[in-house]
């Protein structure tokens, strides 16, 4: 495994297109209708309105879990598991009542947990590995009662709350309280968390006085707000605006006009990216930021020059000189540079790792391979 120097600057924006626009969705199950909805990540247009039907059971939350999706079912009292296409591969069952969004943080699923029926633990957050096993759970009593959302946040995570005590509570990884995060008379049920563009958290309020929340990463303070009638969740587009939704269905927030506009109709629950790599070169990066980062990629040409390509937000940048000319990134041209240069290997896969700080994280990274006319690039990823 080979090394690479990174230093790079400031947070970013949620997530990016791939190699190509097919690549990378948001994607939000509709509890109304039953189904999976695919939205545009850059301006929240609907790409797919059905990507695939769900069993039903008040679907919350849909997240991708390698090369699944798994779906909290509120009422069903299980996590669906799906493969990519939308064909079902069963459910994690058990010790879950009333749950509601969850979290994939460190190859670790995060789920929150209300109810004490099938043998569940009452306010907790319960956990497991990527197959479904169970890793126990954390109870969050007095903390986060009645949790409803879990962010990954500065090494540890957020858990959000429809009930008093604190609105947002920290917790290390292992389920340890660090304190509160939010605690006012102003959140209201808070459901899903997100990181905003500039590293600040967004908190989707469902009760009044419901909407958007911007919160300081790190002392929770209130920061700007919009109103949004029993929001639910939340996400930062790639052109700036803010998607959010509730049971009408998703919106899409402008911040210079500063209106909502209804881009879906149904029964809008958490935005979450879906990440379809298409056919060449995959990249995926794994640790933690600020810390040891590792790039792995996949399915490249052997034996070729590859690049290293960062920037701060996605986009649609050209290349104009040199032997990539013509090629077209998933990237755009804010802090554009080229990290590190490395060959893929005699079969196409490799490795390499090295140290991200602070001011690394949540930006993004694509691979540029010297190969074809245009060059051959990776999916889009990002870093954690």
């Amino acid at each position: 495994m080979s090394k690479f120097r990174f230093i790079v600057a400031a947070a970013a924006i949620a997530f990016c297109l791939g190699a190509g626009a097919e690549a990378q969705y948001l994607m939000m199950p509709d509890s109304t209708n039953n189904r999976v909805v695919l939205f545009d990540p850059l301006d929240g247009s609907v790409i797919n309105e059905s990507y695939f039907a769900l069993t039903g059971g008040t679907p919350v939350h849909a997240m991708q879990v390698g090369d699944e999706i798994w779906v909290s079912e509120q009422v069903g009292d299980r996590v669906s598991r799906w493969d990519l296409t939308g064909n079902s591969l069963g459910a994690v069952t058990g010790g879950m009542d009333n749950i509601r969004g969850m979290g994939l943080i460190n190859g670790r699923v995060y789920v929150t947990n209300a109810g004490t029926a099938n043998g569940a633990p009452g306010n907790a957050v319960v956990m497991f590995d990527m197959s479904g096993g169970s890793l126990g759970f954390f109870s969050t009593s007095g903390t986060a009662p009645s949790p409803f959302g879990i962010l990954g946040h500065q090494g540890g995570m957020l858990v959000s709350s429809s009930s008093g005590s604190d609105d947002i509570h920290r917790f290390d990884l292992n389920g340890a309280s660090q304190g509160t995060f939010h605690n006012s008379g102003t959140l209201n049920f808070v459901e899903q968390m997100a990181h905003a563009a500039n590293g600040n958290v967004l908190a989707a309020t469902f009760s009044s006085p419901a909407g958007i929340y911007e919160l300081d990463p790190s002392t929770g303070a209130i920061i700007s707000s919009f109103t949004g009638s029993g929001a639910r969740g939340v996400h930062q587009l790639g052109n700036g605006n803010i998607m959010w939704t509730n049971s009408s269905g998703a919106w899409v927030y402008d911040v210079n006009s500063l209106q909502s506009t209804l881009v879906y109709s149904g029964g809008g629950r958490y935005l979450d990216v879906l990440n379809l790599v298409p056919p060449g070169p995959s990249l995926r990066v794994t640790g933690q930021c600020p810390g040891t980062l590792t790039l792995t990629w996949s399915n490249a040409p052997p034996n070729r020059q590859l690049g290293i390509l960062f920037a701060a937000a996605l986009g649609n940048f050209t290349i104009s000189s040199g032997p990539c000319a013509g090629t077209e990134l998933g990237l755009g041209p804010q802090q554009l540079r080229l990290v590190n240069t490395i060959g893929t290997g005699p079969n196409g896969n490799g490795s390499v790792n090295g140290q991200a700080g602070t001011s690394a994280c949540r930006r993004y990274l694509q691979l540029v391979i010297a190969e074809g006319s245009p060059c051959a690039t990776s999916n889009m990823a990002q870093i954690p």
